[in-house]
């Protein structure tokens, strides 16, 4: 008997529909991107537990025919590319033509549509396609005579094990909504729905981009939202911000390639590495990166969901994602101070750097002095000798002494490092490493790695002596590799801690007193770093508070 055999096909396509339905959240992906490709300005999803029973998507889209809607749920069937050339310029969602046939596979599915016709000719454009196509009687998609009703029930009902694998219904659910919310931001002139065992899980009314992206990231109404563009080399990159909005998870961070959502993780790490000194460790941003690039400069068919996607300029689009963040804070950081004026850059002055721990000022002795007013505002004192208080146009600024300090001491060292000579340090045996590319290696050698190429592998023989502190070297290695191919960045976690923490702990601490000299000084210094928002680990320096919100307090307004 020969080992090898063809698979029967209805085997075959229960294979095949694993790679496409994974759960209902994927199932309801496939259906959404098949409405927003028809042009539908209205989708319903209804679930019944949680889309194991019963999964309904209504839409008011462009509708099939009697002869399309015979073919739809064949395999490889699509109306989105006829020719091999397609695949370079494609405009849609769907393309591959397996949505439908994949769920038909594991799922009881019946489909009906109708074509955009006037009233009159609505009896013969409504069609029904189940286990046979038939003519059905005259009725509206979402109050429309045309569109597309489709019903998927009993999911996985006869692939019993893919239900074991299913998370309880709330989880189930709740990737429903989050993959509808990822869709529903770049499709702001469609309508959403979810309803979920009669519940109204989820509506999106048809509005402005802005304002579905306020909706969808945080449903807040003092939602402050900061939106900058950048082009470069015939891409273009819209960064759109929830400022002051930090969460303990991921799901609010949203990147889409030409209308179409990715995860891709060299992207997600370009997002978050402008935001290493800005927000506290585990902290997540709310935002939405948009990405345009010509077609045939990016592959959107190397994953079976489509999620994930390569770029044929992918170190240049990283890079252009990262400046458009930094301009964000250019434009408005986290928290702007009542002192900075938002917009006429500040000039620091030329200062001498203070030197901790300080040294209290003899004038300390001297109760009687007056206080000046300082050009940040005017000083007012401090807080459990921990918060400075700077006064000025009806708003009070506070200052964590021991943070602010932080910053000052940490970039300080920082730039000592970059400016003093660097030593290596041999090591006892070379490392081995993947051959990358030569501007990696290039890079590495300049700051301080010595490198040697042999047999398709590269061996680093020294390292810079600041790297002593550590763990496994060629685990750091292999990290410092991928963070370069990202985002360029020089310096490994340990080094980062080891600076870090020698700032901590030669900075000042919170309860000791402060002159009022010392406070100015504290307070110029600080704003001559280039992050002066926040501590090396994402800590606040400072807070503001105006007087609006002080008269709340009191009940005086």
């Amino acid at each position: 008997m020969p080992s090898i055999h063809i698979l029967p096909p209805v085997l075959a396509a229960r294979i095949a529909a694993g790679e496409v339905t994974e759960r209902p959240a994927s199932v309801i992906k496939e259906l959404i991107e098949n409405a927003l490709d028809a042009h539908a300005l209205h989708i319903v999803i209804k679930l019944e537990d949680a889309g194991k029973a019963l999964i309904e998507c209504i839409d008011d889209g462009d509708g099939m025919d009697a002869e399309d809607l015979a073919l739809c749920m064949e395999r490889h069937a699509t109306s989105k590319i006829k020719h091999l050339e397609d695949l370079l310029s494609i405009h849609t969602l769907g393309f591959r033509g397996e949505a439908l046939g994949s769920i038909r596979a594991v799922a009881d599915t019946s489909i009906s549509s109708g074509k955009n016709a006037s009233y009159n000719q609505i009896r013969s454009t409504s069609w029904e396609s189940h286990l046979q196509l038939r003519a059905i009687e005259p009725r509206f998609f979402i109050h429309e005579p045309h569109g597309t009703h489709l019903r998927i029930e009993s999911l996985f009902a006869q692939t019993p094990a893919r239900l074991k694998f299913l998370k309880k219904n709330a989880v189930e659910v709740t990737a429903v909504k989050d993959c509808m919310e990822r869709l529903a931001i770049v499709h702001p002139e469609c309508a959403f729905e979810l309803h979920s065992d009669q519940r109204n899980i989820l509506f999106y009314p048809t509005e402005s981009q802005q304002s579905r992206i306020e909706r969808v990231l945080v449903s807040n109404e003092r939602l402050t939202l900061i939106e900058k563009t950048h082009s470069d080399a015939g891409m273009q990159v819209t960064i759109l911000w929830a400022k002051d909005v930090s969460l303990p998870h991921s799901r609010k961070i949203f990147s889409f390639v030409n209308e179409r959502p990715v995860r891709d993780p060299l992207i997600q790490r370009a997002i978050l590495a402008p935001f290493r000194q800005r927000l506290m460790p585990g902290s997540m941003p709310a935002i939405v990166c948009l990405i345009s690039m010509p077609p045939d400069m990016v592959d959107v068919n190397v994953h079976p969901h489509k999620l994930e996607v390569h770029f044929s300029e992918s170190t240049a689009l990283l890079q252009l994602i990262r400046n458009t963040i930094e301009d964000c804070f250019m434009q408005q950081p986290i928290t702007t101070p009542s002192f900075v004026s938002p917009t006429t850059p500040w000039t620091p002055p030329t200062i001498t750097p203070i030197s901790p721990p300080f040294v209290p000022y003899e004038l300390m002795t001297q109760p009687s002095l007056e206080i000046p007013h300082f050009p940040h505002g005017r000083y007012r004192g401090a807080l459990f000798d921990t918060y400075l208080v700077f006064e000025k146009d009806g708003k009070l600024t506070l200052v964590d002494q021991h943070a602010a300090h932080e910053r000052i001491r940490f970039e300080e060292l920082e730039k000592q490092f970059h400016a003093s000579s660097i030593i290596s340090q041999q090591l006892l045996f070379p490392e081995h490493l993947n051959l990358p590319p030569p501007a990696l290696v290039t890079m590495l050698e300049k700051n301080g790695f010595c490198c040697e190429e042999s047999n398709q592998e590269l061996l680093i023989t020294a390292i810079p002596a600041a790297w002593r502190q550590g763990g496994d070297i060629k685990a750091r290695l292999h990290g410092l590799i991928a963070r370069l191919e990202a985002d360029e960045s020089i310096k490994d976690e340990p080094l980062f801690e080891a600076l870090a923490s020698e700032a901590c702990h030669s900075s000042i601490r919170a309860g000791d007193t402060l002159h009022i000299f010392e406070a100015e000084e504290l307070i110029t210094q600080l704003f001559a770093c280039d992050h002066p928002w926040n501590c090396p680990h994402g800590r606040l320096t400072i807070y503001e508070l105006n007087e609006t919100t002080l008269s709340k307090w009191f009940q005086r307004t």
